[in-house]
């Protein structure tokens, strides 16, 4: 494998941030899915990957026209389009399709209704449920009816609540079966004691990143309608509190559903499946890979202000977009081809309908329908699958952020343009040319031995030593050599747009601090002929550079940004000494007292607080070493006639060793480290023939290069909680050395990484 491609990887192999981050070629290439049915003389079968691309590659089957198999749990199929036009399908067809979803819709929304609870009612809690994604708070509840046995129950908050009923009806009319899940406008919860209260606010917070009266129409009181006292804030508060009385809170703007199976419903989100390091493995059947699309034109952000118009792009003939729905979904273009055709004929009613479902305030509603025909309507015409257009709507600007009954805040920050304040931009700009201008010209003035200052202090010494020996020149030819040796320090801003170093945000900021170092031999002949030239090189350089990538907003934060955080080598000293900080809380063998759990908890979460000074989540630090040797030699031979020909040659052989390694923030309690190698030799051959100096006859040069590399993916989690995250000190103990060296090797002697090759 060629070195270059092998460095492509490397720099590209994004982390998966706490969103999804999909690519999906434009053209035909990747792995197909594996249950795809080919029907052949009658007989249907499951082609697995391998069979499906030989079939595409020996008989030019079109795989985006295959169905994936009905059988499945999760898809039941829909009328086939075959990706024309909804206008110019017959009569039959078009009621075909719109009796299926008006069925599915209609098959679903009973379903719904038919959970054993209605608004208003009052239930029993239960218990938090662990586990559940970001920004999602799911508890275990009873119900409470007179003369009936209590039916256990999930209720779900989450300030994007109803951009899950989106993604619950959206899938539905593809053919996608969802399992119930109900808008429950008020219901009231009886807890049975203060500390059981306490203790699920406290995780309510943390789940879903809302204040707790978002969702409670009053503060709770107890059964007698007396007040109940604020919780405590601190671990030790919250495990004083001694009061058993039983308290009741309504809240608002909730759903409900049967109590979750190992698998979640589709409408949070794909069914990821991890390796034992917690990696999302690529998804394989289509109909899961699809949902990435599905997901992406039904992307309802909370507020409306918010809605990405046209937000995927396609740099490189790849269409790339960020959902809020992790997974790794390996999405091809016959996969997306299959599902935008599925999605195409959906028209305005469908798009309203789908709102309608979704239980949105009307003006709100009304936004949220548009948006989602913009994204339709650019995502079809990128991937080129006929349909028509539907014309967008002009509607006034919403301004009403608080709406009664609703959790959600519908309307508050504008999305302002990655690209306002330009001006900002060229201030940054011209401060990182002043700066880098600085550097270049300290660099000018470290001492150095260089090829030119080599050989022109050379050729002095001979002048020199002729004029005072007086001694006639030699001819036998002698080789003479020379020490070479410069280096410097760099110091960079950029302020980048798109991919950058493995990441990949609007617009981020890029501070480097490096420094770099070159030394080598220059080996020269004395007494040649005038028209001959004889030189050999032999030199190794080595450079180590630290770098701190942050995602910026508004190219008005790239002014907003200290001077002082170019230098990069403090993030890492300050996060080195967190990390070890919390590895020596650890208990050991010699520990007579031990800390009170507690204590410990609450300690650890002071340190790994800390973390968000120097690396919030979505920030990257990058290591990255490189050391490189060439060994060439080159000859020219002329003619003793001034306009005579001249032929030169050169031979050389070169070595790239790049290592790099990136520290991800992907969340608030997960950061992941992509370590990189890669290697390369190569060979370069060169001839030129010129019948004068400037006349070129012939010019032949040839290379053969040769290398590897590949990465290796870590996830760490630093959940400030021993009893939950039992690795915490190991982590930490493996992140002091990776900051300190760079190396994996703690890390590994208790984690497989993944690898991307």
């Amino acid at each position: 494998m060629v070195l270059g491609f092998s460095l492509l990887l490397m720099l590209n192999a994004s982390p998966a941030h706490a969103d999804a981050s999909v690519s999906i070629p434009l053209i035909s290439k990747g792995l197909p899915a594996s249950d795809l049915v080919y029907i052949q003389n009658g007989v249907s079968k499951i082609l697995n990957p391998i069979e499906a691309w030989d079939l595409s590659q020996s008989k030019g089957v079109d795989l985006s026209t295959l169905q994936p198999d009905t059988t499945s749990d999760l898809w039941k199929g829909t009328p086939r389009v075959s990706g024309t036009e909804f206008s110019q399908l017959s009569v039959a067809e078009q009621q075909a399709l719109k009796a299926f979803w008006k069925k599915a819709s209609d098959d679903g929304t009973a379903m719904d209704n038919s959970l054993p609870i209605d608004s208003d009612e009052t239930v029993n809690y239960s218990n938090v449920l662990d586990g559940t994604a970001p920004g999602l708070f799911k508890f275990d509840i009873l119900t409470e009816k007179p003369g009936e046995s209590p039916i256990p129950l999930t209720l779900v908050m989450s300030k994007t609540l109803h951009s899950i009923f989106v993604n619950k009806e959206f899938l539905r009319k593809a053919g996608y079966q969802i399992e119930a899940l109900k808008w429950l406008p008020r219901v009231t919860v009886k807890f049975p004691n203060e500390k059981a209260f306490c203790n699920f606010t406290t995780a309510q917070y943390f789940q879903t990143s809302g204040a707790a009266d978002r969702w409670q129409v009053s503060p709770p009181t107890y059964i007698d309608g007396s007040a109940v006292p604020s919780c405590p804030t601190d671990a030790k508060g919250l495990e004083a509190i001694e009061n058993t009385l039983a308290l009741k809170v309504t809240f608002q703007d909730v759903a409900v559903m049967a109590p979750p199976p190992l698998i979640d419903t589709l409408a949070f989100g794909p069914s990821i499946v991890t390796d034992g390091n917690g990696n999302a493995q690529p998804l394989a059947p289509r109909i899961q890979r699809a949902l990435s699309l599905v997901y992406e034109i039904g992307d309802v952000p909370e507020s409306v202000n918010q809605i990405k118009w046209n937000a995927p792009r396609v740099i490189n003939n790849v269409f790339t977009f960020v959902i809020p729905e992790d997974g790794n979904y390996a999405c091809t273009s016959d996969d997306a081809l299959w599902v935008l055709r599925i999605l195409a004929p959906l028209d305005r009613d469908e798009y309203q309908d789908i709102v309608n479902r979704s239980f949105y305030p009307a003006e709100v509603g009304a936004q949220i329908v548009e948006g989602m025909i913009s994204n339709r309507n650019y995502t079809l015409n990128k991937f080129n699958v006929p349909a028509d257009d539907i014309p967008n709507k002009t509607l006034p600007k919403l301004t009403q952020q608080k709406w009664p009954g609703y959790a959600s805040q519908f309307v508050f920050g504008d999305l302002e343009s990655p690209l306002a304040h330009f001006q900002k931009f060229i201030i940054a700009t011209v401060e990182s040319n002043i700066i880098t201008n600085l550097v270049a010209r300290a660099n000018q003035e470290l001492p150095s031995l260089t090829i030119a200052s080599q050989t022109s202090k050379h050729i002095a010494q001979m002048f020199t030593q002729a004029q005072t020996s007086g001694a006639p020149m030699q001819t036998t030819i002698k080789a003479w050599t020379a020490p070479l040796i410069d280096g410097g320090f760099d110091i960079t801003r950029n302020v980048a747009l798109g991919a950058y170093l493995g990441t990949n945000n609007q617009v981020q900021i890029a501070d480097s601090f490096g420094v770099h170092l070159n030394v080598g031999l220059l080996i020269g002949t004395d007494y040649t002929p005038s028209f001959v030239q004889l030189q050999g090189l032999a030199q190794a350089s080595a450079s180590i550079s630290l770098t701190h990538i942050k995602p910026i907003f508004s190219l008005s934060q790239a002014t907003d940004t200290p001077l002082f955080d170019m230098y990069v080598p403090l993030f890492f000293t300050h996060l080195k000494t967190i990390f070890k900080a919390v590895g020596n809380l650890q208990p050991n063998a010699n520990t007579t007292t031990p800390l009170d759990p507690n204590s410990v908890s609450t300690a650890l979460t002071d340190e790994l607080n800390l973390i968000s000074k120097y690396l919030g989540v979505g920030e990257s630090l990058i290591i990255t070493d490189s050391i490189t040797g060439v060994e060439q030699a080159t000859a020219s031979v002329g003619s003793p006639v001034p306009i005579g020909p001249v032929a030169s040659g050169s031979a050389g052989f070169a070595q790239v060793v790049l290592s790099r390694v990136q520290i991800f923030r992907k969340s608030a309690t997960q950061i992941q480290i992509f370590k990189d190698h890669g290697a390369e030799n190569g060979i370069t051959l060169s001839l030129v023939g010129n019948l004068w100096s400037s006349l070129p006859i012939i010019q032949m040069s040839g290379q053969n290069k040769k290398g590897d590399g590949r990465v290796r993916v870590f996830n760490i989690d630093i959940t400030p909680d021993p009893v939950v995250n039992p690795n915490v000190y190991f982590y930490a103990n493996g992140m002091v050395q990776l900051l300190k060296s760079g190396s994996t090797e703690l890390l590994e002697s208790k984690i497989h990484p993944s690898y991307r090759y």
